[in-house]
């Protein structure tokens, strides 16, 4: 099947198992961000994993790469970067394996009639009113709390996922006290924290996290991930 793409999509070598992703030009591009959190993800045979905001699909396209989910869904706000994502699907042969959909992460437990083992978010990290908004709207969706803040991610993460599901989240290290607050707050203890520098001696810029539904207070805080 010959996918044709639009004059405002491009395709990207992922250089994983040959993957490719289909960007869409008027969206957000995906960054490293999003590549570290694919790398901190760790799932088990047969889990069912939802990924929130989930934008160009980067995320899903990434853990199909490991081989191990059942099924891995996408939800996308943007319906013209939803179908982007379709053609993405298409080139990588994963139809019934990763699958993308347009919708709120507000109604995620409307949409879905199913929990899941495990949901991902690289979400928007500037809070509203924290710089200037891009006058594209949906560059300005991904970059400030526009369409949800970290509390909704976390009280929709918890609404779909199975008890003792994992959550696993990537942010501005900044807001390491809004994600603890926000998790807790819907019963998402966090287990496992790594913070991500650009280089040595410099203040860390991210920091990921895996946060267990019901799960006992207790994190483990790994070796710090240097980038340069």
């Amino acid at each position: 099947m010959k996918i044709i793409l639009e004059d405002y999509e491009k395709l990207h070598d992922l250089q994983v198992e040959g993957l490719k992703l289909v960007q869409n030009k008027n969206g957000f591009s995906y960054g490293t961000d999003a590549v570290l959190l694919s790398n901190f993800i760790r799932l088990k045979k047969g889990d069912t994993v939802l990924d929130f905001c989930s934008g160009s699909g980067i995320i899903p396209v990434l853990l199909s790469a490991q081989g191990k989910a059942k099924k891995i869904v996408g939800l996308e706000i943007e319906q013209e970067i939803a179908d982007t994502s379709l053609k993405t699907v298409a080139i990588n042969n994963l139809e019934g394996k990763v699958e993308f959909i347009c919708g709120d992460i507000k109604r995620a437990s409307k949409i879905f009639d199913y929990s899941f083992d495990v949901v991902t978010c690289n979400p928007p990290y500037s809070k509203n009113g924290s710089g200037k908004v891009s006058d594209k709207d949906k560059i300005a969706l991904a970059r400030y709390e526009l369409a949800c803040t970290i509390d909704d991610v976390a009280k929709n993460a918890a609404k779909v996922m199975k008890y003792g599901g994992r959550f696993y989240l990537i942010h501005k290290s900044e807001r390491l006290a809004d994600i603890i607050v926000a998790c807790r707050k819907y019963r998402l203890e966090p287990k496992e924290m790594q913070f991500v520098y650009t280089r040595a001696g410099k203040d860390a810029s991210f920091v990921m996290m895996c946060a267990v539904l019901g799960g006992g207070v207790q994190v483990n805080v790994l070796p710090p991930l240097i980038i340069n």
